[in-house]
């Protein structure tokens, strides 16, 4: 009765791994409704044959922390899973009882959460598009309109025409670069790649520093890491894209006096750092340990919606393998990316 009104599934083995109890849970998360389904089953009948090797390393060596892992349904189809695992005695013999928590619907959220997050970014990211053609777009014009003019006034020469069509070349140059680079920054390619803090961090300018420009906020650099990384180069420029999104909605939304974004890239003999620092006030003691929950924000009548900050860290420390710190240094606000060299 105890087992059958855990909403968890929980399965009980013998000492040679064979099914003796899958609670009610159990069943329906198995899709083993009945118990002649479940009889003579083993524990490598519920684990895909990709995670077999995993699992039964953590299993012969006793690691019995909880851990994420996928499952298999009765149906052969497969799941993710948390799942926990103690050996007890039962007269005299070694069992093993697993709890399985079904993580299908928190993944789903998540997944949700992710695209809306990113639909979000993608309008701001249209923005600033939008922002950097303006200028080229309007050089192109005037020197198509300057050739026109000169041919009505029969003023036209070799050299007019070779510096106008010259112009309009590097500002087309300029037009398709700018598209190579937001269409780079949204690749689906998750393969790890060599590079640098400093060359993310100049994808992640190439995109938005004009918008910061324009806006009157200074940027100050101070790029002093040179050492070689192993990541997803997108998913990382991505995070300090978002990073300095929301130095520069700060800065904006508080009507900083003299607004700057520092950026720094350094390191030690273990790490290496990557800082986005903006003098936008600091961050209120308040709400330190919420800043990367999901669905906080501080800024809701811009539409804020409290999910950039919460994916950053994701990426980072789910995908990456690093980690993203954020911090008050008194006006200012830190927020870091440590790796691992």
């Amino acid at each position: 009765d105890l087992l059958n009104t855990a909403i968890e599934a929980i399965a009980i083995f013998d000492e040679n791994d064979k099914l003796v109890k899958l609670n009610n849970s159990g069943k329906v998360m198995f899709n083993y409704y009945f118990k002649k389904k479940s009889q003579n089953k083993m524990i490598l009948d519920f684990i895909p044959e990709d995670f077999i090797p995993e699992i039964k390393d953590k299993l012969n060596n006793k690691v019995f922390e909880p851990f994420e892992t996928n499952l298999l349904r009765s149906d052969k189809t497969i799941f993710p899973a948390l799942i926990a695992v103690k050996t007890i005695l039962i007269e005299n013999k070694n069992n093993t009882i697993i709890t399985v928590v079904d993580l299908t619907q928190i993944k789903l959220q998540d997944q949700f959460l992710q695209q809306q997050a990113k639909l979000a970014q993608m309008g701001e990211l249209l923005s600033m598009i939008a922002h950097q053609w303006r200028q080229p777009l309007t050089a192109i014009s005037a020197a198509s309109e300057n050739l026109k003019l000169k041919n009505l006034l029969n003023k036209i020469d070799n050299n007019t025409i070779d510096i106008a069509t010259n112009d309009i070349n590097k500002y087309t140059n300029y037009l398709s670069n700018t598209i190579n680079d937001f269409k780079n920054f949204y690749k689906t390619n998750k393969s790890i790649e060599k590079t640098s803090l400093n060359e993310m961090l100049e994808k992640s300018l190439n995109i938005i520093e004009d918008a910061i420009y324009f806006k009157n906020i200074k940027i100050i650099k101070n790029l002093n890491s040179i050492s070689p990384i192993n990541t997803y180069k997108s998913e990382v420029t991505q995070v300090i894209l978002s990073l300095l999104q929301n130095a520069e909605d700060i800065l904006i939304e508080k009507q900083i006096v003299n607004p700057f974004i520092k950026i720094k890239t350094f390191e030690d003999k273990k790490y290496l750092y990557l800082q986005v620092i903006d003098n936008g006030g600091g961050i209120p003691e308040n709400i330190l340990d919420k800043i990367f929950d999901p669905y906080f924000s501080t800024k809701h009548e811009k539409n804020g919606t409290g999910l950039g900050l919460y994916f950053a860290k994701s990426i980072i420390e789910n995908n990456c393998n690093a980690l993203l710190t954020a911090k008050s240094n008194g006006q200012e606000a830190v927020f870091t990316i440590i790796f691992n060299k």
